[in-house]
C-alpha cells in the first residue's frame, strides 16, 4: 500500500458512527466496519434479512446443469431467479459453482437472474487447449455470457481468484459491467500483500499428483478450512465444516498447478496503478481477519477505484459468507440497492 496515499487520506477521514457500524469516509471511499457481535446488523438501517428469508428456498444441487460450447472449452453452468437486472458470480481458484453461501444466492434470485459456473478446467468444464491466465478466465467469462445471448450489462461478483477475473473483465470488457464486487481481493505488482501459508499449503495439496476430482470433500476441507476461517472462529464453532458447500472444489493436480501459475503470474505482473480505469459502482468486501487476500489489498482497491465502497466484516476470515452469511449478504444487496447504475 502506497504510504503517501495511506496518509493523505487518513489526515481527511472523517468518522460517523451509524447504527452499529462504523462509515468512514475518506476521499472518494467509503468504508463500512460491521460489527457482527451486535444485536443490530442491519445496512443503512435496512430489515434484517432474516425477516425476508422466503419459505421456498433455491437449492443449487437441483438446479439442473447446462453447459455451452464457448472457444476451445464446455463451460458447465446454472441459471436461477426473477428479475431483468443479471448478477453472475465467478467462483474462486478451484471452486465449483457450487462454492456460494446459499443465503446469499437465495437473496439474490430473489431480484435479478444469477449465473453461476465452473472455470476452465474446474468442475464440470474442460481445461481446453490455450494457456491458462486470469486474461484467458476473463474471456471465457464473457464468451459464456455472449454464447447464452446476455446483451445487457450485468452485475459481476467475484470471489478469491474469481474477483481478479472480475477486474480484468472490468479492464477489457466494461461495455459488459453494470456493478462490480470484489470479495476477498487484490490488485497486483508492488503494493500486494502476501497470504500467509494457509494458502501455500492448500495449493500444495491440491496438486498433489495422487489426488483427484474424487477426493472428498473432507480430506479437501481439511486443508481448506485453514484458507476460510480464523483459529479463534473455528474454535468457537466445531461445526465449521458444515458451513462449507459441498463439492465445493473439484480440479485435477495438473489443472491446479496451471490456474495457480496463473494467479502467480497476474499478481506480479498486474499494477494497482491501473484501478483508476474502472469506472463502474463497485463494492469491495473483506473479513477483517482475511489472512489469504489481507485486508490491506482490499484497502487498496478501495483507494484506487474512484468511489469504490469497502465493507470489512469484523472477525471475518477469506470465508466471512460463509461465517456470517446474513451480514455478509445484507452487505451485498445494500451495495446493490443503493449503488446507481451507469
Amino acid at each position: 500500500m502506497n504510504s503517501n496515499s495511506t496518509r493523505k487520506n487518513t489526515s481527511v477521514a472523517l468518522t460517523i458512527i451509524f447504527f452499529t457500524f462504523l462509515l468512514i469516509v475518506s476521499g472518494n471511499t467509503a468504508t463500512l466496519l460491521v460489527d457482527i457481535n451486535s444485536s443490530n446488523q442491519n445496512v443503512f438501517g435496512q430489515l434484517n434479512q432474516s425477516a425476508l428469508t422466503s419459505n421456498k428456498l433455491i437449492d443449487i444441487y437441483k438446479i439442473p446443469l447446462q453447459k455451452a460450447a464457448v472457444g476451445d472449452i464446455e463451460i458447465a453452468y446454472k441459471t436461477f431467479g426473477n428479475g431483468t437486472n443479471t448478477i453472475l458470480l465467478i467462483s474462486g481458484g478451484s471452486n465449483t459453482m457450487n462454492f456460494w453461501d446459499p443465503h446469499l444466492l437465495n437473496q439474490l434470485a430473489k431480484n435479478n437472474t444469477v449465473i453461476v459456473f465452473d472455470s476452465r478446467g474446474i468442475g464440470n468444464t474442460t481445461a481446453g487447449d490455450k494457456p491458462f491466465s486470469i486474461k484467458q478466465f476473463a474471456n471465457d467469462t464473457v464468451g459464456l455470457l455472449d454464447t447464452l445471448g446476455v446483451t445487457n450489462k450485468v452485475d459481476i461478483m467475484g470471489f478469491s481468484l474469481g474477483s481478479l477475473v472480475a477486474q480484468e473483465i472490468a479492464y477489457m470488457h466494461q461495455d459488459k459491467v453494470n456493478r462490480l464486487i470484489l470479495y476477498g481481493s487484490m490488485c497486483g505488482g508492488k503494493d500486494v500483500i502476501p497470504p500467509s501459508t494457509a494458502l501455500q499449503n492448500f495449493t500444495n495439496a491440491l496438486q498433489n499428483p495422487d489426488r483427484t476430482n474424487s477426493t472428498s470433500d473432507n480430506e479437501t476441507y481439511g486443508v481448506l478450512d485453514d484458507v476460510l476461517f480464523p483459529p479463534k472462529w473455528m474454535m468457537e464453532n466445531p461445526d465449521y465444516l458444515t458451513k462449507i458447500p459441498r463439492q465445493g472444489v473439484s480440479i485435477n493436480a495438473s489443472d491446479a498447478t496451471k490456474t495457480l501459475g496463473a494467479f502467480m503470474s497476474w499478481t506480479q505482473t498486474e499494477s494497482c496503478d491501473k484501478l483508476s480505469a474502472i469506472k463502474v459502482p463497485t463494492l469491495v468486501i473483506v473479513g477483517t481477519e482475511d489472512s489469504v487476500t489481507s485486508p490491506g489489498n482490499s484497502l487498496n482497491l478501495a483507494e484506487g477505484i474512484p468511489g469504490a465502497w469497502l465493507i470489512q466484516i469484523k472477525g471475518g476470515g477469506h470465508g466471512v459468507m460463509f461465517q456470517y452469511p446474513e451480514v455478509f449478504t445484507n452487505a451485498v444487496t445494500s451495495f446493490l440497492d443503493y449503488s446507481p447504475t451507469p
